[in-house]
C-alpha cells in the first residue's frame, strides 16, 4: 500500500494540498485510511487498494447502475482489461467523493469530504490526535441518546434517498460516534436508486440493520 499512498501524497502536492502522514487508522476493506495533517489541521485520508486487491462481495449488485461514456470504455470494462480495471477504479473513487459532497450539502451526518485526487479522498477527520472517534457499535449511550441516534440515523437514511442514494452497507460497523453526534461512513457500496434494480432492497436491508441495532442496545441498557 506505501506505493498508493505515496501517489496518493504527490497528488494532493500537486493541488497544493501538503499532507504530513501522522498514522494509519482502523481500515476497510476498499481501502486504507491514515491521520494526517495540513496546516495545523487534521484530516483523514482514504487511500483505495488496487481493483484487484478489493474483495467487495457481490459487486455486480452494487455496480449496476454506472456507465461509461464511450464504447472503448464499455468494452475494456466488459473485457475486464487492465485499462477497463483503472477506469472502473477512477469512476468508483470519482462518483464516491461526489456523492458525499451531495449528501453533505443536503444534510446528512457525514465526515466532511475535502478533496479527491483518482486514488483518494481527503475528508475531515472525526476524533482526536491520540484516537479515532469510537464505531457506534462500541458507544457507551444512555436510552435517551440511543433514541435520539435512532431518530437520526433514519432521517439520514431518508435524505440519502430524497437524494437518490441508498448506502448499501448501513450498519453500526459503520456510522462514527463523537461528541454527542453521529457520522455514518463507507459509502463505495452506495447506489443510485434511479438506475439500480436493487435500490430497494438494499433500502430495506439499511433500515433492518439499524432497526436490529436500536432493538439489540435497548434491552442492554
Amino acid at each position: 500500500m506505501k506505493k498508493e499512498l505515496e501517489e496518493a501524497i504527490s497528488r494532493f502536492n500537486s493541488k497544493h494540498i501538503e499532507l504530513n502522514v501522522i498514522k494509519k487508522l482502523p481500515s476497510g476493506k476498499e481501502a486504507e485510511v491514515y491521520l494526517v495533517e495540513s496546516k495545523t489541521q487534521l484530516f483523514a485520508l482514504k487511500v483505495y487498494k488496487e481493483r484487484l486487491k478489493r474483495s467487495f462481495k457481490n459487486d455486480q449488485v452494487y455496480t449496476q447502475g454506472k456507465f461509461y461514456r464511450r464504447a472503448s470504455e464499455r468494452k475494456a470494462v466488459r473485457l475486464n482489461t487492465g485499462f477497463g480495471k483503472a477506469l472502473k477504479q477512477r469512476l468508483w473513487i470519482k462518483r464516491e467523493f461526489y456523492l458525499l459532497k451531495k449528501l453533505f450539502d443536503a444534510g446528512a451526518n457525514i465526515p466532511e469530504p475535502i478533496e479527491m485526487v483518482p486514488n483518494a479522498i481527503l475528508m475531515k477527520y472525526i476524533g482526536d490526535r491520540e484516537y479515532p472517534a469510537p464505531l457506534l457499535k462500541d458507544a457507551t449511550l444512555t436510552p435517551k441518546q440511543i433514541e435520539k441516534y435512532y431518530k437520526v440515523i433514519k432521517q439520514d437514511i431518508d435524505i440519502f434517498w430524497k437524494n437518490g442514494i441508498v448506502h448499501g452497507d448501513l450498519s453500526e460497523y459503520n456510522i462514527l460516534y463523537w461528541k454527542g453526534k453521529i457520522y455514518i461512513i463507507d459509502f463505495p457500496q452506495s447506489v443510485d436508486v434511479r438506475n439500480n434494480s436493487n435500490a430497494e432492497a438494499l433500502l430495506a436491508r439499511d433500515k433492518k440493520n439499524i432497526d436490529s441495532w436500536y432493538q439489540k442496545v435497548k434491552k442492554e441498557v
